[in-house]
């Protein structure tokens, strides 16, 4: 049995009507006195997305990607672009897309949006495959690699 199916993952990206999506809510303690997060908030609530999409459309937490697989995903490269501020309280949604599938690294784009203020803050996250054990880098696990070339040609990501 391959560790797709061990993962029992049900969702079909084809099934799929909008790009995977994560809302929250803004917490006091996420911002600075003036009512606005953190930087270093925003790329964590990127980091969460992507953690979220491993689960819901790859089928497989984080903790068992690295505990029962021995594997791991660390980013290697991080942006982030801010477009306009969170403020304490303020939900708002992350709309994960991935620009771009490698042979061992997937790039991520995480877009923050709010109802005030439309997009917020854009964030590209590079994560490189890796086997835990040998510690070196390994191609993408080719269950998910088809999952993400599909979710890839469903839900591109576009240029300015």
């Amino acid at each position: 049995m391959s560790v797709f199916s061990q993962a029992g993952c049900e969702t079909i990206i084809s099934t799929l009507k909008v790009p995977f999506t994560v809302t929250r809510k803004v917490a006091w303690g996420e911002c600075d006195p003036a009512g606005i997060t953190y930087t270093p908030k925003t790329l964590e609530y990127a980091v969460e997305a992507v953690g979220d999409f491993f689960r819901e459309i790859l089928g497989i937490s984080w903790y068992d990607l690295n505990i029962k697989n021995g594997m791991g995903q660390p980013f290697v490269h991080t942006e982030i672009d801010f477009i306009a501020p969170l403020r304490a309280d303020e939900r708002f949604t992350m709309e994960v897309r991935i620009e771009k599938l490698g042979n061992a690294s997937i790039k991520w784009v995480v877009t923050g949006r709010n109802a005030r203020a439309g997009d917020c803050f854009a964030v590209k996250l590079v994560a490189c495959f890796l086997d835990r054990a040998k510690h070196c880098s390994i191609p993408v696990p080719e269950p998910w690699r088809q999952r993400v070339a599909e979710y890839m040609v469903a839900f591109p990501v576009f240029s300015d």
